[in-house]
């Protein structure tokens, strides 16, 4: 609630609730809320995009059985 507050009254980790606000601003006319909404999508689809490709780079260093292991623990 704290984020949703402190950036402009958009979600910082609920996007479905983004996307109802994209529409919302679309129907409405409301270009500051449209304009909020989309800021917050890309910059999480950034953020998403950047994660995965971090992800490919990183070295493997445990198998499967390992993570076995670690989640049952």
């Amino acid at each position: 609630m704290l984020s949703y507050l402190a950036l402009g009254r958009v979600f910082a980790s609920f996007m479905t609730g983004n996307f109802l606000f994209i529409g919302l601003g679309v129907a409405q006319g409301n270009s500051g809320l449209l304009i909020r909404a989309l800021g917050a999508v890309l910059v999480f689809l950034a953020g998403v995009t950047f994660g995965s490709f971090c992800l490919e780079r990183a070295p493997q260093q445990q198998t499967g059985t390992a993570w076995r292991h670690t989640l049952v623990r």
